[in-house]
């Protein structure tokens, strides 16, 4: 183990993030050992970041980086129902080049670490290496849910719908690039620097032992709609004039990309995006109320071939921007 790596380590275990909610021992061994909870099913997920794909380092900051990264990942568990009173690890790996190693790296990492610990997760370990390459970050997350939400679990009749507001990350990005300045732009700002994912809520949908179809938001509605779709075979339908759109200062323009076509193609707000029976709205309510969660329904799932048609005044909607997704000439990163 490198010089690096051995200060980064040590740099966490003096955290002391883990003894107090759920390992066996502090980090530092080969392996994180972990006390399991009985009769729960293990989430396991993982998030890479890198700079220049996913963040620019001159429009935030690394502990902004370090965050964003973080939310992403345990977005995955959220949007799985992972409980987090159940326990949540996270193992944090970075490859850092030698421009960035010292202070910022450590920001970065102290960025992922307030995010980890404002959700009550652990970290149980990482690793560090140096690269000449650009930063990148990678999050290993472990969570446990009785009852885990699936993007399989849709079905034809069910209701679609979306915690939150839409958009957000998207006119925050257009603000950094534009310089734009003022209240409705800095919480822009803030939701696609510091993504919330919503743990609470994909918890409390769980725990009704209801088999809810679920999934978050990251690359964009009209794409993480079609993953839905393709996973529980079915046609889902979407009424645009439905959508919650992020409250947005009109001067912030991304490319001429209109509000709507922003909440529907950006991608980065991490909400959740599920499906329940219309004999369980009353509950969804209840639970929204209780975790103090908007939520919208949006569209109907529908027997058909498994694909999304977006309808405005009950007409196809062409989209201009279709979603996040690394290849595609699209990406607006």
């Amino acid at each position: 183990m490198g010089d690096a790596e051995s200060r980064f380590i040590q740099w966490l275990m003096e955290k002391k993030t883990g003894l107090k909610y759920g390992l066996d021992k502090n980090i530092g061994d080969d392996c994180a050992v972990l006390k399991s909870p009985k009769n729960a099913k293990p989430l396991v997920s993982t998030d890479m970041i890198v700079e220049g794909v996913h963040f620019d380092i001159n429009l935030i900051g690394p502990r902004d980086a370090g965050w964003r990264g973080m939310g992403a990942a345990l977005s995955d568990l959220a949007a799985c129902g992972a409980d987090p009173s159940l326990g949540i690890y996270v193992w944090i790996s970075i490859a850092v080049p030698s421009r960035l190693e010292g202070k910022y790296a450590r920001n970065v990492v102290q960025g992922a670490v307030d995010c980890a610990i404002k959700y009550s997760a652990v970290i149980a370990g990482g690793d560090y290496v140096s690269t000449h390459g650009p930063l990148c970050i990678d999050y290993a997350v472990l969570g446990y849910s009785k009852n885990p939400l699936l993007r399989s679990n849709v079905k034809s009749g069910d209701l679609v719908a979306v915690t939150g507001y839409l958009g957000g990350a998207g006119f925050g990005l257009a603000a950094l690039k534009n310089k734009i300045i003022g209240k409705s732009s800095n919480k822009a700002i803030r939701r696609y620097k510091r993504p919330e994912p919503r743990l609470a809520f994909g918890a409390a949908l769980a725990k009704t032992g209801i088999a809810f179809g679920c999934m978050d938001i990251s690359d964009g509605l009209a794409r993480d709609a079609g993953h839905l779709a393709r996973m529980s075979q079915v046609n889902i339908e979407i009424e645009t004039e439905a959508i919650p759109i992020f409250p947005s200062d009109p001067s912030i323009n991304y490319e001429g990309i209109s509000p709507l076509d922003m909440a529907i193609g950006f991608g980065d707000d991490y909400e959740l995006l599920f499906s329940f029976r219309s004999k369980h709205a009353k509950l969804i309510q209840e639970i929204a109320h209780r975790t103090n969660t908007k939520i919208s329904i949006i569209g109907k799932a529908n027997k058909g071939k498994p694909k999304v048609i977006f309808l405005n005044a009950g007409k196809p909607w062409a989209l201009k921007l279709k979603g996040w997704g690394h290849g595609m000439s699209q990406n607006v990163r």
